[in-house]
């Protein structure tokens, strides 16, 4: 059942958020940085009330930048048409946006957001 956030950028399914997350694994990167930069985005979730069903320790894609942690995680849900201002966070970087490629057979739906996490080194 989707549910609108309360940034009302969005709509998101924690429960099938939360199935998918549960039904496949992810071999990250690893950086040097990660126990660092997951803490941060465990507190940037919490202030931001992103409790959308994701697990913060799966990623589904991590890059490290000579300067920044790009991390990507995938959820259910999808953009409303007139969103306000974007969220963002004073250590942490936001960009939500809707996921074409990935995600469908794993979350078993068609709708995918991908949520890009920015993190200064």
């Amino acid at each position: 059942m989707m549910i609108q956030h309360k940034s009302k950028l969005f709509e998101y399914d924690k429960q099938l958020t939360e199935k998918g997350y549960a039904s496949y694994s992810t071999t990250g990167i690893n950086p040097s940085g990660r126990s660092k930069y997951i803490k941060l985005i465990k507190t940037a979730f919490k202030q931001e009330d992103f409790d959308l069903g994701i697990d913060v320790d799966k990623p589904w894609e991590e890059i490290e930048m000579q300067d920044y942690f790009q991390i990507e995680y995938l959820f259910v849900g999808k953009l409303l048409e007139n969103p306000p201002n974007p969220i963002s966070n004073d250590k942490v970087g936001f960009n939500i946006y809707q996921e074409d490629k990935f995600g469908k057979q794993e979350f078993q739906s068609q709708n995918i957001l991908n949520l890009t996490v920015i993190i200064d080194k």
